[in-house]
């Protein structure tokens, strides 16, 4: 069985007009995308920051360690199952 020829339509031509402002408004989204982008990553970051300064000055409790990096952690990542490992090395450096 031969198959029907293709039809070949082609499509209509854009005007000068009209193609610059298909290309603003692609340009326009692709800015909009970065700017929330770059949001989320600052976002990450301050988070970040916040944890890295609860542990600094957490006393001397793990259990308050834990908590806070547990907090922090949850605002970047899911966390319905949260381990914390936390180790001493040799204070000699062996």
């Amino acid at each position: 069985m031969v198959p029907p020829p293709a039809l070949s339509v082609a499509p209509p031509a854009l005007g000068p007009a009209l193609a610059a402002l298909l290309a603003l408004a692609v340009a326009a989204v692709g800015v909009v995308l970065l700017v929330r982008l770059a949001r989320r990553r600052e976002n990450e970051l301050r988070t970040l920051a916040a944890l890295a300064q609860a542990i600094a000055g957490a006393p001397d409790d793990p259990a308050e360690v834990a908590e806070a990096a547990y907090v922090h952690t949850a605002r970047l990542v899911p966390s319905e199952f949260f381990q914390l490992g936390i180790f001493q090395g040799d204070p000699t450096g062996r």
